[in-house]
């Protein structure tokens, strides 16, 4: 375990069942389904499900993803797709249509979502998503970079497949900084495990560096949704490019959602601006766990990989004077074939 001067707060796997909040992220859960089943549609009748080609959307990233699926588990798919055109899931306006060429991002833009949190509510949800540590005064940092760094991987379970494969983990990572910002990590590839090996690494696998500068004031947020595959082939990057492509195409929508959502100005300001914006980094990567976490499910059938169910991550770091965290451990689980990683890993500042 490493030390600190000033603890590091990190939040794995943040939950709440706050009704406002769990109306939103369905609201985009319910836009990236309908946004997969059109892009599918469009595949089997492109007349009577036409695409936007001139306009980027959620529908185009997965209609690129389909041309490298497999043609017999594609039919499999559109056929299913079709079968299902008329109906809608629950709760879904009957205004949201498949049937015209403008992006089901764009038509549910103009739906409304949950009004903003009422005072007490705000209140409760900031206590869920932040610690004491994040409302200290603002200092100057001390350091120049944060790295995540990857100690070791167990394999406690392989999946268990009716087909054979490479059977080699892969991890990638959507990064969220305190200014709303999101890039994009990985993939690192980790090779071939047995049952029951683990693997530490000397030195750590720099996972990603975060850069920092004189003007970063503390305390500051980083949220991290892990997404981690069992490749069998050789196209989990494909997966994991999808998965990325999707969250870019969707991130800004979400913002502005969480933004109203939380009372925050579209410059981040509010009566309490480090723990508002810290808030809303956290609940941003719990919608973005979400919305991976669904594309996993849509795509799992379709590749010749398996995702796991992608692990959320924040860390507050409250003051410039921080060195490294504890080192933290976090579990991938794959329902659909049974598989578990065990992944050790710390955030580095120097």
């Amino acid at each position: 375990m490493s030390t600190t001067s000033t603890p590091i707060t990190m939040l794995t796997n943040i939950h709440t069942d706050a009704p406002k909040f769990q109306a939103l992220s369905k609201h985009f859960q319910d836009m990236v389904e309908l946004s997969f089943r059109k892009a599918l549609l469009h595949e089997g009748d492109p007349q009577t499900f036409p695409l936007d080609g001139e306009k980027p959307s959620l529908e185009a990233v997965f209609a690129h993803t389909l041309q490298a699926v497999p043609s017999e588990k594609k039919a499999t798919a559109i056929k299913s797709a079709l079968a299902g055109a008329k109906t809608m899931p629950a709760g879904v306006p009957s205004q949201v249509s498949l049937r015209t060429a403008s992006p089901i991002q764009e038509q549910m833009q103009a739906l409304p979502l949950p009004g903003r949190l009422t005072p007490s509510e705000l209140a409760q949800m900031t206590q869920i998503v932040t610690r004491p540590s994040v409302n200290q005064p603002s200092a100057p940092t001390r350091f120049q970079q944060a790295e995540i760094r990857l100690l070791k991987l167990k394999c406690v379970q392989k999946t268990k497949e009716i087909f054979e494969g490479l059977d080699e983990p892969e991890l990638g990572a959507v990064l969220v900084r305190q200014d709303k910002t999101s890039s994009q990590i990985g993939p690192v590839t980790f090779g071939q495990f047995d049952e029951g090996q683990e693997k530490t690494f000397h030195p750590p696998i720099r996972f990603t560096t975060i850069p920092f500068d004189s003007h970063d004031q503390f305390p500051q947020a980083l949220a991290v949704t892990f997404s981690f595959i069992e490749k069998d082939k050789d196209d989990a990057a494909k997966i994991l490019q999808t998965v990325f492509d999707a969250v870019k195409a969707v991130k800004g929508q979400i913002v502005d959602a969480l933004e109203e959502l939380l009372g925050l100005s579209s410059d981040g300001s509010s009566s309490s601006t480090d723990a508002g914006t810290t808030v809303l980094v956290v609940l941003l990567n719990v919608v973005v766990g979400a919305v991976i976490d669904l594309i996993g499910k849509l795509l799992v059938d379709l590749v010749g990989s398996d995702p796991f169910t992608p692990t959320m991550t924040a860390f507050a770091i409250s003051s410039g004077d921080s060195t490294d965290s504890a080192d933290e451990q976090v579990t991938f689980t794959s329902d659909h074939f049974k598989g578990k990683y065990v992944l050790t890993y710390d955030l580095h500042l120097s």
